[in-house]
């Protein structure tokens, strides 16, 4: 002991833990086939459910769409006498003409643009889609 009177201690731990049985592992192969078989039946339900939509009645198709904005500007355009910026703005095709122009170009027409003076411009699409 020291002299200022401050004691140590020390504990043991003596009770002993008991010692843990050694677990039976499956091997590696059918492991790895079970987690497979989850994941196949786990993604099965998904499908099931999103078809089946959130009451569990069967969803019916979709209808097709109709023409989109830039389709209509392009059968503007196809037109004897093209389309004007006034023709995209009555379809209220809200982008630059040159957007349908592009567009037009992108499914194959050939484009063509005349400006008259004292007119506006004329927008000509030609050709057959690709």
């Amino acid at each position: 002991m020291s002299e200022q009177g401050e004691e140590t201690m020390t504990t043991t731990n003596t009770a002993k833990k008991p010692a843990k049985k050694a677990a039976s592992r499956k091997p590696a192969k059918k492991a790895a086939k079970k987690t497979a078989k989850k994941a196949v039946k786990k993604a099965a339900k998904k499908s099931t459910k999103k078809a089946a939509g959130k009451n569990g009645a069967a969803k019916a198709p979709r209808k097709p769409r109709g023409p989109s904005k830039v389709e209509e500007a392009v059968k503007l355009m196809l037109r004897k006498s093209g389309a004007t910026l006034a023709d995209f703005a009555s379809i209220a095709f809200n982008q630059p003409a040159m957007a349908a122009v592009n567009a037009a170009k992108n499914r194959g027409y050939k484009v063509s643009i005349k400006k008259e003076e004292g007119e506006r411009k004329h927008y000509f699409a030609t050709g057959s889609a690709a």
